[in-house]
């Protein structure tokens, strides 16, 4: 497994780890949507952030790239105006956390990007 691999598969961990502790601070009424963020965005962006990081320097990087954050917005915007309403659960700490996982798991895809950048320049 590469280095970037290892890294973008630590950062993921660490982000819905993070959020899940989070999730586990919060009150009973928040923690379900809290939760279901972790899960959906975890299930959601992992393959897509894989998908991004397996193609950095390829010909496909800008399909991966594009085609994950239509599924972020999409995410949120499932949650927003389905699930969440449909459960009866507080939108506030479902939006928010997926939203700051999106943002998280982004930022691991930015540096695992970064150091593939810098890894293929020294070469």
């Amino acid at each position: 497994m590469s280095t970037g691999a290892r890294l973008y598969l630590a950062g993921l961990g660490a982000a819905t780890m993070a959020g899940a502790l989070i999730g586990a601070r919060l009150g009973p009424s928040a923690r379900p949507g809290v939760w279901l963020a972790c899960i959906l965005t975890l299930v959601v962006q992992g393959p897509l952030g894989w998908w991004l990081v397996r193609s950095i320097g390829r010909p496909e990087f800008m399909v991966a790239w594009v085609v994950g954050m239509l599924a972020r917005a999409g995410l949120l915007g499932v949650l927003a105006f389905i699930v969440l309403p449909l459960l009866g659960w507080p939108l506030a700490p479902g939006l928010i956390a997926v939203a700051g996982l999106l943002l998280a798991m982004l930022l691991v895809e930015s540096m695992v990007a970064l150091r593939a950048g810098h890894s293929a320049e020294a070469k």
